[in-house]
């Protein structure tokens, strides 16, 4: 309801003048009522005209407080009331013509009360008409027609008024999509980079760790750690513009390299048991980026000196598991952003999360997804 405020008044100030203008063409057939007040048919004709006068201001007040604040009910309703009084007093004493007030009254009712009273207050009008009627000497056919003003001119300011309504919640509703959208966005961003760079200077930590090592030793050596930090720098350039582009998509069998490669680096030696799976392309970029955070908790956090990756698929279910045996000493990997941002992309493919102490020593991160999640149900990866 706040958001539905907040784009009615965005808005309100734009079609003011199509209220303005609907209004006062409305007014513009209160000028039938004229040629009877000039040619003595009403009268007196200075009651005719300030009955006409007070008509009109009233249904300009009631009919633009209940498009303006709502807050003003009170002030509303009495000017309502009054012209309802002002309709039914001046319709008993004038001319038949002046019956034509009550379909004005019908329209004021129609946008001004509020919730479902618009329908009862157009009814209790036609009901007033009635009324008035009988105590006029109208014929039946005639008696009709001014019963059908009230009763349909009513509803259809009704109908206006729900379409306009609609069209104010429509117009929230779009902007809260586009709200959300844009945070969806950012959160993508933001669990991109950092799974895509968290691992990546992880990496370059590393080998820069043996640059310095070997640079008195063996210079050489070093020289070609160096070129690799160079080219490892290199490529994350271009995933960091694949990531803003919303391209960067990283298989499991590349991130299965990548990742035996860093760990080499880092001393730690890796075993792997991978099923020969047919996992669909959601799910293998999926435990992509599973397996990256999840080395890169073990090169940042683990002090371990093996890393045991399992991919594997129990019937409709596939699972890919990190561990190693070392002791988490640092910053636990359970209470990062890394992992926090994993189980969101997991949860949206309707998967779980497991992160925390292995019952044999060291650590283990666990996922478990669905192989047949409903399409909407899986992450497009960095899409």
């Amino acid at each position: 309801m706040k958001r539905l405020a907040q784009v009615q008044a965005a808005h309100g100030t734009h079609d003011w003048w199509v209220r303005a203008l609907i209004m006062y063409v409305w007014l513009a057939a209160l000028g039938l009522m004229v040629p009877g007040i000039a040619s003595g048919v009403d009268r007196p004709a200075w009651l005719a005209v300030a009955a006409l006068a007070a008509f009109a201001a009233l249904y300009v007040a009631t009919t633009w407080v209940a498009a303006g604040d709502p807050r003003r009910r009170g002030w509303r309703d009495a000017a309502l009331a009054a012209l309802a009084l002002v309709t039914i007093a001046a319709a008993l004493r004038f001319s038949e013509v002046w019956l034509l007030l009550f379909m004005f009254l019908a329209a004021a009712v129609a946008v001004s009360l509020p919730g479902n009273w618009p329908i009862a207050g157009v009814i209790l009008t036609t009901a007033a008409t009635g009324l008035v009627i009988l105590a006029k000497p109208i014929g039946a056919a005639t008696a009709t027609g001014w019963l059908i003003g009230p009763f349909f001119g009513g509803m259809f300011n009704i109908y206006l008024r729900r379409t306009r309504e609609l069209i104010h919640e429509l117009r929230a509703s779009r902007a809260e999509l586009a709200r959300l959208a844009v945070e969806e966005e950012r959160l993508r961003f933001a669990r991109d980079l950092h799974d895509l760079l968290g691992h990546t200077l992880s990496l370059i930590v590393v080998k820069a760790e043996v640059v310095r090592r070997l640079a008195e030793r063996d210079p050489a050596l070093a020289a070609s750690q160096a070129g690799d930090i160079e080219a490892i720098g290199r490529q994350a350039l271009a995933e960091v513009r694949e990531v803003v582009t919303g391209y960067r998509q990283p298989g499991l069998a590349d991130e299965l390299a990548s990742a035996r490669a860093a760990l080499a680096d880092a001393g730690i030696e890796m075993t792997a048991s991978v099923d020969d799976l047919a996992l669909p392309p959601q799910i293998d970029t999926l435990f992509g980026w599973v397996l990256r955070e999840g080395v890169t908790n073990v090169i940042r956090h683990s002090g371990a000196s093996c890393c045991m990756v399992t991919v594997s698929r129990d019937g409709e279910r596939a699972a890919l598991a990190v561990r190693d045996d070392g002791r988490h000493a640092l910053s636990p990997p359970s209470r990062g952003s890394g992992l926090r941002g994993l189980a969101e992309r997991v949860a949206a493919a309707g998967g779980r999360v497991d992160a925390g102490p292995d019952p044999a020593g060291g650590f283990r991160l666990s996922v478990v997804v669905p192989i047949e999640a409903k399409r909407g149900q899986l992450v497009e990866q960095g899409a």
